[in-house]
């Protein structure tokens, strides 16, 4: 992994605490929430195309937003559920050899309800988890949706072809700056 896709996690990590806690008054921050981690999720691991992506990402994202009200409440516990949210996203992403980030953010968000659950500790019945898993699934499904409508414009852009050659090879980079001769009319 390069230090540019470190930095550019680090970038979207904080993007996303950011969104976090300005949409943490709304009714629905519930599902918010999980459009915003489906979607953020989605769209580190496209732009990078690396492994452990979505765990800088979501580890920036807890980090910073440990001192505000957003999803887990302002806890340590903030840290470890991002982290866990993370690495759900990291092991369904490296399932596949090529990667899937839909599948990745998808499995992420779904079961973020559960993570909470578990750090909770406090009994609740099963029909409430379903349901909010359920809720967190189709946000999360929505949030990917929107990452992919995005990334499909995104992706053929010239700036986002630059990123992703930056390190990996300088062929790119030569094709851009190279001036192509002009023809002499006599």
């Amino acid at each position: 992994m390069r230090l540019l896709d470190i930095e550019t996690c680090l970038v979207i990590g904080a993007i996303w605490a950011a969104a976090a806690h300005f949409t943490a008054a709304f009714d629905v921050f519930f599902a918010v929430s999980f459009f915003l981690a489906a979607f953020f999720l989605f769209m580190a691991s496209s732009l990078t195309e690396k492994r452990g992506t979505g765990l800088i990402t979501a580890a920036t994202a807890g980090l910073l937003s440990i001192h505000t009200a957003s999803i887990a409440g302002p806890s340590a516990y903030k840290l470890i559920f991002f982290v866990a949210v993370g690495l759900a996203f990291e092991a369904f992403y490296t399932a596949k050899k090529e990667g899937w980030p839909l599948l990745g953010a998808l499995a992420a968000t779904a079961l973020a309800p559960t993570f909470l659950w578990a750090l909770s500790g406090a009994p609740s019945p099963i029909g409430m988890l379903i349901d909010l898993t359920l809720m967190a699934l189709l946000t999360g499904l929505a949030g990917c949706a929107a990452g992919l409508l995005i990334w499909n414009y995104a992706a053929q852009t010239k700036a986002v072809i630059k990123f992703q050659c930056y390190g990996a090879t300088g062929e790119l980079r030569k094709l851009i700056r190279k001036k192509r001769p002009r023809k002499r009319f006599y």
